[in-house]
């Protein structure tokens, strides 16, 4: 039986040559705001980090990064200036 054209699937897609060209372009945007947001937490970081200096900015860094920044609050309770 001869098949008609448009019961035929189509070897050309038009929304995976989309997708495939956007998806870089998707990516390297991304990537750009979490860089940014990564600078933010960096100087937010340096700023608490005074605060407790027994801490390290790296430490404080990975707390804002995570959202455990409650953690460092809660530990710098107990102690006295």
């Amino acid at each position: 039986m001869m098949r008609l054209p448009e019961n035929r699937n189509p070897s050309f897609s038009l929304k995976k040559v989309i997708s495939k060209a956007v998806s870089p372009i998707v990516w390297f945007f991304n990537a750009i705001g979490e860089a940014r947001l990564d600078k933010a937490r960096l100087e937010a970081a340096i700023v608490i980090q005074r605060e407790y200096p027994q801490e390290t900015v790296g430490y404080v860094f990975n707390l804002l990064k995570y959202g455990d920044i409650g953690e460092l609050t809660l530990k710098g309770k107990g102690q006295t200036k």
